[in-house]
This record gives C-alpha cells, sequence and structure tokens, in this order.
C-alpha cells in the first residue's frame, strides 16, 4: 500500500510514468509536440499546480533524447549568470559520463564560472557551445530551466539561448518553467523581444472543483483506502485545485487511514501548512528582493490574507497611496502568482500561502530572508 504513495497518483516524484499525471491530456500532447519539432517554449503557472512534474516526466518518457535540468529556484540575486552557466556545465558533465561519451569533455575541463573574469566567461560559454553541438551531432537535447523568470533580466543568459536556439536547428528543444501566470507578460520592454522568440506558451492552471475530487478518489482507489465523502471534500475546499497540496493531502490521507482507519482532515491540514511555511517565507522573499516598498506589498499580503478578499480601493487605503500606485502592486502580485484577480477583487492564489500569511511571524521571517 504504501509503494502505492511513493509510485502512484500522489508520488511526491517530479519525473512519473505519464499514465500518473493526471488530467492534463491536451498539455502533454502539446509539450511532446513542441519537443519533437525541436521547440522553445515556456510552461507557466502558479507553483506547485504540476508544471515541473509534467515536463521532466515528458522528457524522461521521449526516447533518444539527452535531458539538462537547470532549477533556478532559490539563487540570489546577482548570481542568476554564473548559476546558470555552472549548473549547465555540470548538466552536461553528468549526461556525458553517464553515457560514457568523451570528446565533449574536452572542452569542458577545468571551467568554472565562478569569479572569473568577463573575458574567461566568454571564452567558457563557448566552450560550453561547442560541447553542445558536439553532442547534438550524436543525440537531440532538451534543455530544461526551472524558475527561468529569473533570468528574464541576464541578457548575456537570454542572448546565449536564443543563439543555440538558433545553431542547432532541429536537435534542441529548450523549455523555459515560470511561476508567472504569463511569461509573455513577465518582461518589461527593454527584455520583451526575447520572449516573443518563444513559439509557444503552455499555462497550467488550478483544477476545478469536480477535477480535483476525481483526482483524489482515483488515488484513494488506487491504495485501498476507503474515504469518506466529508474528508475527500475538505482536501478539494482545502487545495483549491492546486494538484501539489491535493497529492500532499493524499499521501498523509492514506498514511492515517493506514495506521487508524480514519483521515482527521484538520490534523492532516495543519501537518502541511507546518511542513511547508519555511518554503512559503522563501517564496515570499525571494518575490520581494528585487522589488522597492517591500512593506507595502506585504500589508497586502497579510491584509488580503485575513479579510479573503482586497480590492484596488481597500489597498489604497491600506499602504496609503494613489489608487494608481495600489493597482500596480496588486498587478505585480497577480503576475507572479501570489494572488489572482477575479471581477475587480484580489484573492490570495495558494491556500497555503493565506495560512502562512496570517502568521504572526510572517512579515519577520520573510524580511530575514530578504
Amino acid at each position: 500500500m504504501f509503494k502505492c504513495i511513493s509510485k502512484g497518483l500522489f508520488s511526491r516524484d517530479t519525473i512519473k510514468p505519464l499514465e500518473k499525471i493526471y488530467n492534463y491530456e491536451n498539455e502533454k500532447k502539446r509539450i511532446i509536440n513542441l519537443i519533437k519539432f525541436s521547440k522553445m517554449f515556456a510552461v507557466s503557472g502558479l507553483r506547485r499546480v504540476g508544471k515541473t512534474t509534467i515536463v521532466r516526466s515528458i522528457s524522461s518518457f521521449i526516447e533518444n533524447y539527452i535531458t539538462l535540468y537547470i532549477n533556478m529556484r532559490g539563487v540570489k540575486q546577482g548570481f542568476e549568470y554564473d548559476y546558470f552557466f555552472e549548473s549547465l556545465k555540470n548538466e552536461i558533465l553528468k549526461e556525458l559520463r553517464a553515457r560514457r561519451i568523451y570528446k565533449p569533455l574536452e572542452h569542458l575541463k577545468n571551467i568554472t564560472f565562478i569569479f572569473a573574469s568577463s573575458d574567461l566567461k566568454l571564452r567558457y560559454e563557448l566552450a560550453i557551445l561547442k560541447a553542445l553541438e558536439e553532442i547534438t551531432e550524436m543525440s537531440r537535447v532538451i534543455l530544461i530551466v526551472d524558475d527561468a523568470h529569473k533570468l528574464l533580466k541576464i541578457s548575456r543568459v537570454l542572448e546565449f539561448l536564443i543563439m543555440l536556439y538558433d545553431e542547432m536547428g532541429s536537435s534542441l528543444s529548450t523549455v523555459l518553467i515560470t511561476p508567472l501566470t504569463s511569461i509573455r507578460e513577465g518582461v518589461n520592454n527593454k527584455f520583451s523581444h526575447y520572449v516573443k522568440l518563444l513559439d509557444d506558451e503552455i499555462i497550467l492552471k488550478p483544477w476545478d472543483n469536480k477535477t480535483s475530487e476525481r483526482f483524489l478518489r482515483s488515488g484513494f482507489e488506487e491504495c485501498w483506502a476507503t474515504v469518506n465523502y466529508e474528508d475527500i471534500d475538505a482536501g478539494v475546499y482545502f487545495a483549491r485545485g492546486i494538484v501539489g497540496w491535493l497529492c500532499w493531502y493524499g499521501r498523509l490521507a492514506v498514511v492515517r487511514y493506514i495506521m487508524e482507519k480514519k483521515v482527521n482532515p484538520p490534523m492532516i491540514i495543519r501537518k502541511i501548512v507546518e511542513e511547508t511555511k519555511t518554503q512559503i517565507f522563501d517564496e515570499i522573499a525571494d518575490f520581494l528582493r528585487e522589488r522597492r516598498n517591500i512593506d507595502e506589498y506585504l500589508k497586502l499580503i497579510v491584509k488580503t490574507a485575513e479579510e479573503e478578499t482586497m480590492t484596488v480601493s481597500d489597498a489604497s487605503k491600506i499602504i496609503g497611496k494613489d489608487p494608481s500606485t495600489a493597482f500596480f502592486y496588486l498587478s505585480e502580485l497577480v503576475r507572479n502568482g501570489i494572488m489572482l484577480k477575479k471581477n475587480g477583487y484580489y484573492t490570495i492564489a495558494d491556500p497555503v500561502v493565506e495560512r502562512v500569511a496570517i502568521m504572526p511571524e510572517f512579515i519577520r521571517e520573510v524580511k530575514l530572508r530578504i
């Protein structure tokens, strides 16, 4: 029964069999086709809606490809360039050694971007390009960049990605994963021409209640756990269609069922919030790190979490700014997936963020990380 938790629908793995990725059938087909036709595209949406899982699972499923995965999550401002290229180099070395392909390794010996001069970094970029060119002569490549929004202001990285796309032709597909509501709306005018070169963008959204309910039922049936309607409904109401929280709720519910033959949703939800609050502090701090007036943003997040909804007029009064400024702040929170907007009302997008934001220590913990 525990195997169904680790390998089934509720698994926390980011690489799963495609049949264990629930509901996203059209999105799976689109991603497979974009990769097979060597396109450069983005997969965007709120955190924990399954973007990384669907992309990495598909890249693992497609045969005769080398996958290079770079995760920019948690990279501090000012280190994006070095981290990207250092990670790309390490991914290339790992994949080449795993396949016992040694010739391209010659280009990457003794390369490190950390503390290198600008001239050396340029030479190292060319060495990586040379290695990738030799790899694509032997195999097609999928380059996945997670939390890619961190690179949207790093022109040299964007230029490198465009150069790869132009040079490698039919041998390389590049996938940019972002927590933005849309990467096309996430770039200022200075860098927007890079994003316009994307062939497509797939936006994953939270599920509706019926889909969430079917998912939980399917997962419980897979684990032979007889969970009653009220406990399933509690999980649906808590998760708000975010598959990451549905999986977590499902895993803990199955364990509780195995041990005690009952679920206890309030205890499960408290456990999820407690175990993930540090991650939430980090995510909010990461959003605020590049911004001025962080106190205004924090006030808006906390007040919206407390009141459940927010309007531009409310926000204007809370931060003591004119409505146009309040609208800008709210729009930034929406664009970065922290809030949702519907019919003129703003809400916190993620149910766990909403619960963490009303904790007494929230503002202090976020500021400590900035």
